[in-house]
């Protein structure tokens, strides 16, 4: 999967790929490219989306416990 004409946010990408940490981590060491071409500090990301969907980490949410204490008052 080698696509260079799709992209994905800063947002979307860390979502798919586990995390803002782990996302910057991939474009540091070159495995995802990435391009903002303004140097704003707002200015949007570009990140490759077959680099993003290659390093793809599934994470399924947990479903919550239903814990009911039982609380006994004493009068």
């Amino acid at each position: 999967m080698y696509r260079n004409n799709m992209y994905f946010g800063q947002r979307e990408a860390a979502k798919i790929v586990g995390g803002r940490t782990r996302l910057f981590r991939l474009v540091a060491e070159g495995k995802i490219r990435a391009e903002k071409p303004t140097m704003a500090q707002n200015g949007k990301w570009f990140c490759n989306a077959g680099d993003v969907v290659y390093y793809a980490k599934d994470v399924y949410r947990k479903k919550r416990k239903n814990i009911q204490t039982n609380k006994t008052e004493k009068v």
